[in-house]
């Protein structure tokens, strides 16, 4: 399963916001990777985050693969819709 999600924060994905993108996916059990453009990331891994350099704007493909994908969806579209709680 995929979203696509854009990253409405002014500073874009920088280490607080990659820091709760990787807690909400640790949470669960599905893989879940980020992309942007060619590059992508391990959800669970704060610098593979920080490594896309994502800005604001930016549209952000979030995959999951697993039991739980839609919950883990779910959970990180509504980060990203509350600006990351910044």
């Amino acid at each position: 399963m995929e979203r696509k999600l854009t990253v409405d924060h002014a500073h874009g994905i920088h280490v607080r916001p990659s820091v709760a993108i990787a807690e909400i996916s640790a949470s669960f059990v599905s893989e879940v990777r980020l992309e942007v453009a060619e590059h992508s990331a391990d959800a669970r891994n704060v610098m593979e985050i920080l490594a896309l350099e994502v800005t604001h704007s930016t549209v952000v493909t979030v995959i999951a693969e697993g039991e739980d994908a839609e919950q883990v969806l779910d959970a990180l579209q509504e980060l990203f819709a509350q600006n990351f709680g910044l």
